[in-house]
């Protein structure tokens, strides 16, 4: 799925503004696609569930997808799922100050993506935000792809 594919689907989401469940994975959806596909999505406010994985989603995607999420809050993204990714710190930073936003989020999987500390960071204080908030997150599934470094 191309951006001009991507494009293409975008316009005629607006067709479908009760769609409650997109799932997009192993479509080679990259980053221009993803910002279009964001650009979209907001034809959909009631859509519960974003499914994304197995794609070449970086920093640039993840961050358009993010910006995109506050137009879900009124019916609530439950389910987003960016598995098996290329996001990294930018990107995963992103989605992780949308997400403190969007209470209704129970399931975020950034599984097999490329985050670095500083990612895991942002993570980590998310999680914090969102759990001392009283937000009822469900599931948070994430495994990192770096060379570990053992913090002493």
């Amino acid at each position: 799925l191309d951006s001009d594919g991507a494009e293409l689907l975008s316009d005629h989401l607006k067709c479908f503004s009760q769609l409650r469940a997109l799932s997009l994975n192993a479509c080679r959806l990259n980053n221009d696609g993803c910002i279009e596909l964001s650009i979209g999505a907001t034809s959909c406010p009631e859509l519960t569930s974003l499914s994304l994985s197995s794609n070449e989603i970086g920093d640039d995607g993840a961050s358009a997808l993010a910006e995109a999420l506050p137009e879900f809050q009124n019916e609530g993204l439950t389910s987003l799922i960016l598995s098996r990714n290329s996001v990294e710190g930018p990107g995963a930073a992103s989605l992780m100050e949308a997400w403190i936003r969007l209470t209704r989020l129970q399931t975020l999987d950034l599984n097999d993506n490329l985050l670095d500390d500083d990612a895991v960071t942002d993570v980590l204080r998310a999680i914090e935000v969102v759990f001392s908030d009283g937000i009822g997150v469900v599931e948070v599934a994430l495994v990192l792809v770096l060379v570990l470094v053992v913090l002493v």
